[in-house]
């Protein structure tokens, strides 16, 4: 994840000889260069700590969510926020995000505010009916309000949720829904990080149908414009690949548009980002995913575009240099 100032920040999750896995960070400099030696994330060591996720805000304050053990709950969703050096921010110990503890909580997505407010989002399954799903939760002047159930449909399987936020606190949430049909598709959500009552219906994004949509991320500027990235898997031939869909805009038919030039039924896992300058989002957006494409046929491939207009500002590029073995998220 990168942050002001270029500041970046590389996390993994490490096993060592007879220990559990661990949450590991570092940051770097623009330039590549180190700011100090990595670090463990997580304060609990007991048992496993996985599949995290990371959010910088303008000024640099940082947030990370993962799955694991912990206090209260052995397969929860749990968060540390640091300084922009790397101290621990208060409270100087991990924080339990879950209330349900029945079943198991996973696959955790976190967004932070300038104002250090922070909303994360995850999946739970196997506990009781009505519990299994989306939930979202937020950290408000340091204290964690009650957990919100995001997805209204309670059939079929809801997983792999992804959210985003605005400088306002407006939270935007995606996540993949089989609606208790064989085939998933992709649903969205708004939120308001202060007002615990307000959100907005829940939406389907994708129009196109056949197949499997899946893996979407998602993006909000600062006056609610939103652009939802998913892949799509077993269509027509032609019709698998990386989609967009834009909502918000004015005058702006808002059907889903596929990014990829190269047709190929092997592209996956899309991540979208906002161009931002001093912390205020600017116009322009970027995806990128992995799979084939012009040069590599496992490389990592981008595409920019206008959020206004959906025009794209780029062609297919390739990201890696670097073509032995496979290039992957």
């Amino acid at each position: 994840s990168i942050g002001y100032n270029s500041l970046f920040i590389i996390l993994s999750f490490v096993k060592f000889f007879l220990a559990g896995w661990d949450i590991y960070a570092r940051l770097y400099n623009s330039n590549g260069t180190a700011k100090g030696a990595e670090f463990v994330v997580n304060s609990t060591t007991a048992g496993d700590q996985m599949h995290p996720s990371i959010a910088i805000n303008p000024t640099g304050y940082f947030a990370i969510a993962w799955e694991g053990k912990g206090y209260l709950d052995d397969t929860g969703i749990f968060m540390q926020r640091f300084y922009p050096n790397g101290s621990l921010y208060y409270p100087q110990q991990q924080s339990k995000v879950n209330d349900y503890t029945s079943g198991v909580s996973s696959n955790p997505s976190i967004v932070i505010g300038e104002n250090l407010f922070t909303a994360i989002t995850w999946e739970t399954h196997g506990s009781t009916y009505g519990t299994d799903g989306i939930w979202l939760g937020r950290f408000v002047y340091d204290s964690l309000g009650l957990e919100t159930k995001v997805n209204g449909i309670l059939t079929g399987t809801n997983t792999n949720p992804k959210a985003n936020m605005n400088n306002a606190g407006e939270i935007a949430v995606a996540w993949q829904s089989s609606n208790g049909n064989d085939n998933y598709d992709i649903h969205y959500k708004r939120y308001n990080i202060n007002d615990v009552n307000y959100s907005t219906q829940e939406i389907q994004a994708n129009y196109y149908v056949n197949g499997i949509q899946s893996n979407p991320d998602i993006v909000i500027t600062d006056d609610n414009r939103i652009a939802i990235t998913w892949q799509s898997n077993g269509s027509l031939v032609g019709l698998d690949g990386i989609y967009v869909r834009l909502l918000n805009i004015p005058n702006y038919s808002d059907a889903e548009f596929k990014i990829n030039t190269t047709i190929s039924n092997d592209l996956s896992y899309p991540s979208i980002s906002l161009n931002t300058k001093n912390g205020i989002y600017k116009n322009d957006f970027l995806v990128t995913w992995m799979g084939t494409g012009t040069g590599d046929a496992t490389g990592i491939y981008s595409r920019k575009y206008n959020i206004n207009s959906g025009y794209a500002q780029t062609g297919e590029i390739k990201l890696n240099s670097l073509l032995n073995g496979s290039q992957e998220k």
